[in-house]
């Protein structure tokens, strides 16, 4: 699934603000760069757990391993 759509999917499931849109979602606008910091961690950790894929067109892709998609 696209980053944007994981990211939203956190929020609406548990209500875990990351990135600033979600931020700006909650009225949190005045610490829109330090969420943008927080999504680029997130992605950053999550490409070196081997969860996400950064693709040439600028989208990042968040991959489960668990999904039967991706099994065997």
């Amino acid at each position: 699934m696209k980053e944007s759509d994981f990211l939203a999917l956190l929020y609406a499931r548990y209500r875990i603000v990351i990135g600033s849109e979600e931020a700006a979602l909650v009225g949190e606008d005045l610490y829109g760069p330090e969420f943008a910091k927080n999504h680029e961690r997130l992605l950053r950790r999550l490409t070196a757990m081997g969860l996400a894929h950064r693709m040439s067109d600028s989208f990042t892709y968040v991959i489960n391993p668990i999904s039967e998609k991706y099994a065997g």
